[in-house]
């Protein structure tokens, strides 16, 4: 398998001073002054140092001979580093819009399904959770020394969708769904990797998407899937988080429509988090965008449901503050291109389409160039990947797309998992059997 990929270029704005943990002195040495004192004269005083040029500097303000810059201080990543070079990709530190993206690193991973990000051990770095095919096994992957190391536990997860959670205060866990059999499997998570036992919830039909977060407001997440038992009407399941026990909940009956995604996001920012459901039709008719906003306990809540019509078969959701207003945003994705809808104070504002020339399979938001705000990354139908960023207004801005990363993509993550305190670029590429790790090299 060879994959040929176009490296994302370094580039820089001076704006917020992130502390990247790199504190560099700068030491100005100053020859002492000889003195001769005459023969027979008493010694004179100490010369004093008041108003004594020191002579050029790094960090004095004034850009000298062998210095790239000098903004009169010596911090790093605001626009001239410490030691008055310019920010740089492989200098070590993470300065603001800086993007910089290694050459692919591979792991080779028999159709590999969702993933999910979470950090096992608590060292601060995160580790990859995927799903594999065939054989059906859970693939850890780890990040050391700068090379991705995979290690497999059986699962029997299908080309499944994964999410992590918090099944009690002090215990994590992963949920996935099983294609085959049409079930919820949840594996408590350790610094090992996954658990035992596996709990099993069962479905009555094929699940699409899976989704946990806290929905009644108890310390720890529910589960929210959807469903669609064909040739009934797709509705959404969900089970609520007892104290590390899951039940049924009632659910949520969806329009005789096509399910696509479904993601749970506090779109109000009322702590409350509302269920969003992507439904489609046909590829000339509008898709159909159904937030769910509940009251009272999973258990016994009242969901009410909003419709707003948005593109045509439309495939994916992401969700983040894109226009930086503090409330959570929603980009879909699809065969028709983009679509923003906008969350301000609970209200959506659904935006024009954005057409592109081709199809994008999957979108994901992220701050990947480290300057405050979230930027879109995509995988298009022409195995090409797209970093478009925020240009801190809401509006994206393209980078050149970084082609043959590879076909049938079904996840884009975003996290640090080499530990170097900037974000990597994962994704998951069916077509090509393969994990496709994009390492940040600050």
């Amino acid at each position: 398998m060879v994959l040929v990929v176009a490296l994302v270029g370094c580039g820089s704005s001076a704006t917020d001073v992130i502390d990247a943990g790199r504190d560099v002195a700068v030491d100005a040495r100053v020859e002492d002054a000889q003195t001769t004192d005459a023969p027979g004269d008493a010694a004179p005083d100490a010369p004093s140092d008041a108003g004594r040029d020191a002579g050029p500097a790094c960090g004095d303000g004034v850009i000298d001979e062998g210095e790239a810059c000098d903004d009169g201080n010596d911090l790093d990543a605001d626009g001239c580093e410490a030691d008055c070079t310019l920010p740089a990709c492989g200098n070590g530190i993470v300065d603001p819009g800086e993007l910089c993206l290694g050459a692919p690193s591979i792991v080779d991973v028999r159709d590999p399904g969702d993933g999910a990000l979470a950090d096992l051990d608590h060292d601060g770095v995160l580790e990859l959770l995927a799903s594999e095919y065939d054989p059906s096994r859970i693939v850890l992957v780890r990040v050391v020394d700068g090379a991705p190391t995979a290690e497999r536990f059986e699962g029997g997860l299908g080309p499944s969708r994964i999410t992590v959670g918090r099944i009690t205060a002090d215990l994590a866990a992963m949920a996935w769904i099983d294609t085959r059999t049409p079930q919820i499997s949840v594996r408590p998570l350790a610094a090992s990797g996954p658990a035992e036992p596996i709990t099993t919830l069962r479905l009555t039909g094929n699940a699409h998407a899976l989704d946990a977060a806290d929905l009644d407001d108890d310390g720890d997440d529910d589960l929210a899937a959807l469903v669609h038992p064909f040739p009934s009407q797709p509705y959404v399941a969900l089970f609520r988080n007892d104290g590390g026990t899951l039940t049924d909940a009632p659910g949520l009956v969806l329009a005789d429509r096509v399910p696509s995604d479904l993601i749970v996001a506090d779109l109000e920012g009322d702590g409350a988090p509302e269920i969003v459901v992507l439904l489609k039709d046909s590829f000339d008719t509008p898709s159909m965008l159904a937030t769910f906003r509940g009251s009272g306990a999973s258990s016994a809540a009242t969901w009410t449901r909003t419709d707003s019509p948005v593109l045509p078969w439309a495939d994916r959701i992401a969700s983040g503050d894109v226009d930086g207003d503090g409330d959570l945003d929603l980009v879909l994705s699809g065969a028709s291109g983009y679509q923003l809808v906008r969350a301000n104070e609970g209200a959506l504002d659904v935006g024009e389409i954005e057409t592109i020339p081709g199809s994008v399979r999957i979108v994901t938001l992220g701050d990947v160039d480290h300057d405050g705000d979230v930027d879109r990354v995509a995988h298009w139908e022409d195995s090409s990947l797209h970093i478009d960023r925020n240009d801190g207004t809401g509006l994206f801005v393209p980078d050149p797309p970084l082609v043959g990363v590879g076909s049938v993509p079904r996840a884009i993550l975003i996290g640090d998992v080499n530990g170097d305190l900037a974000h990597d670029v994962i994704t998951m590429v069916a077509g090509s059997d393969a994990i496709v790790l994009l390492l940040s090299n600050p």
